[in-house]
């Protein structure tokens, strides 16, 4: 048995008709997983939200990753000539802020990773994740996602690793 569904646009008089068998199973297609609020309220058990560490650990680890990302970029922007890094610690840039550093990729655009001392948290601007925030937890020794749980500098080697030429090393 055969039906027929047929469509009419609203701004033409175009029909659009399409036949189907009511005899062919029609497999089930799950739907898109989202970020629900109950899926963030099932995840909010395994993932923090706040930061538990004291000021100094944060000030220190902080600094670190922006020096460890620095380190770890040097290489691809000596290799890739649509790589431009700006942290305070090379000679010719123009930021002399300790607390943020810019990755530009040419192809994609620029990630800027930057320090809240106030919230004890980590930003990470990213032109294919978009923004992500991050804390630190002192018992693994990385920067988790507080949304999902994720590492920081696993998430940027991996986008990195797909646009740029050369691997970063963190």
């Amino acid at each position: 048995r055969q039906s027929i569904y047929s469509l009419r646009c609203r701004h033409s008089m175009t029909y659009i008709t399409t036949y189907f068998s009511s005899t062919t199973p029609q497999a089930n297609i799950p739907k898109p997983r989202r970020h629900t609020r109950q899926h963030r309220q099932g995840a909010s058990s395994k993932v923090q939200r706040k930061s538990t560490v004291s000021t100094e650990v944060f000030l220190n680890e902080s600094r670190k990753l922006l020096n460890l990302i620095y380190a770890g970029t040097q290489e691809i922007e000596e290799i890739d000539s649509n790589v431009n890094i700006e942290y305070y610690v090379k000679p010719e840039g123009q930021l002399k802020d300790e607390k943020i550093i810019n990755i530009h990729v040419e192809s994609i655009g620029s990630y800027q990773v930057l320090i809240d001392d106030n919230k004890q948290q980590i930003f990470m601007f990213s032109p294919i994740s978009f923004t992500n925030i991050y804390i630190y937890n002192q018992e693994q020794d990385e920067w988790q996602s507080t949304i999902d749980g994720h590492n920081l500098i696993e998430l940027l080697a991996r986008e990195l690793n797909e646009h740029c030429q050369g691997i970063p090393k963190f």
